[in-house]
């Protein structure tokens, strides 16, 4: 038979008692005060707080008249003693029931049994991403819910499609009854152990001070510095780097450098690299000459003899046709070219018998 009564009890005591019955429902004083709305809900443990007794009494299921009894005018029963003994046995040293799993863990233990159908899950981004969000959603998880189940705030599950979370990609994967490596299977070795972001892997003092060169010993590898920009490419190297590691490229960090292989590289942007006219810093000109891009030329009206130079990096050429001077200007893309459109203009040349 119980001897004390709850209001008989120190203020003290029954404050800590509800902190410890709000735990078991799954809340905090903080998590509780940024779900209701209602700043400073800790202070009602020292002051009357009637928005603040009001949220505890809701998230505990009773009346905040049950917990704080000397704050309204209300006299004690029978009926009110027992609800908080039920509530909160151990503040009369009363044998604690089992307390029931929260809803969410509850759900995700039961939808961990039941695998999703991956038949149709997406290789890239964004699309991956956008499937898995489906998924949760078809499976009744509420997004927000599920990233602060793990502490991470819902912009952490908006950006998992470029930003690695172990923890919540294994969260994730729990509750679509998969394995994580089955959804991004690129950050994960062939044990299953997830693969750190290369973003954090320090680098050796001995890789800083070498001075960086192409290295072609192992295939073609392609600086990412020199790729922004480029069709099929970012502007950015990080964000190249992200998007390359989730779509599988093969990558790379040599002295401080992040190569990316070209074979990794979209069919746009191998395409690009490929063409003889490829070039960034030029833009395309409407002529050409046997294949070399003609960036610029000029035509004067006077006689002149073939001359070629080296300016700013390119071959300036000058051709007379015998009537005019014809300046063309090429660059180190377009060189490739110029042998073969010399050997047809020879031939041609020799079968006019000029």
């Amino acid at each position: 038979m119980t001897t004390e009564k709850y209001p008989e009890i120190p203020l003290a005591f029954r404050w800590h008692a509800i902190k410890v019955a709000l735990k078991k429902q799954g809340y905090s004083l903080t998590s509780l005060s940024k779900q209701s709305g209602v700043t400073g809900i800790a202070s009602a443990g020292k002051k009357h707080y009637p928005a603040a007794q009001a949220e505890i009494g809701k998230a505990l299921g009773v009346s905040e008249k049950i917990l704080f009894p000397e704050r309204y005018d209300v006299s004690w029963s029978q009926e009110m003693q027992a609800q908080v003994e039920e509530l909160m046995p151990g503040l009369f040293a009363l044998p604690e029931t089992e307390e029931p799993k929260p809803l969410f863990i509850t759900m995700v233990e039961e939808k961990s049994l039941m695998a999703v159908d991956i038949s149709s899950i997406p290789a890239e981004e964004p699309s991956r991403l956008a499937w898995v969000k489906s998924e949760l959603r078809n499976r009744g998880f509420v997004l927000g819910t599920l990233a602060s189940h793990i502490g991470v705030p819902r912009s952490a599950l908006d950006n998992l499609g470029s930003a690695r979370s172990p923890s919540l990609q294994a969260l994730v994967a729990t509750c679509l009854g998969i394995a994580p490596q089955t959804i991004w299977p690129e950050r994960y070795d062939e044990k299953g152990v997830a693969i750190p972001s290369r973003r954090k892997v320090g680098r050796r003092w001995t890789d800083r001070k070498m001075e960086y060169q192409l290295d072609l010993s192992e295939g073609l590898w392609l600086p990412m510095r020199d790729l922004t920009g480029l069709p099929g490419m970012g502007n950015d190297v990080t964000f190249i780097i992200m998007h390359g590691e989730n779509l599988g490229w093969k990558i790379r960090e040599r002295f401080g450098v992040y190569e990316v292989a070209f074979d990794s590289l979209p069919t746009e942007t191998r395409s690009f690299l490929l063409l003889l006219t490829a070039n960034r810093n030029v833009s395309a000109a409407p002529d050409t000459f046997h294949g070399a891009q003609i960036v610029s030329h000029s035509v004067s009206k006077t006689r002149g003899i073939v001359a070629v130079a080296n300016v700013d990096g390119e071959i300036s050429l000058k051709v007379s046709d015998g009537k005019s001077l014809v300046e063309v200007v090429l660059g180190r893309r377009d060189v490739g070219a110029l042998a073969p459109a010399l050997l047809d203009a020879a031939k041609a040349a020799a079968d006019s018998g000029g």
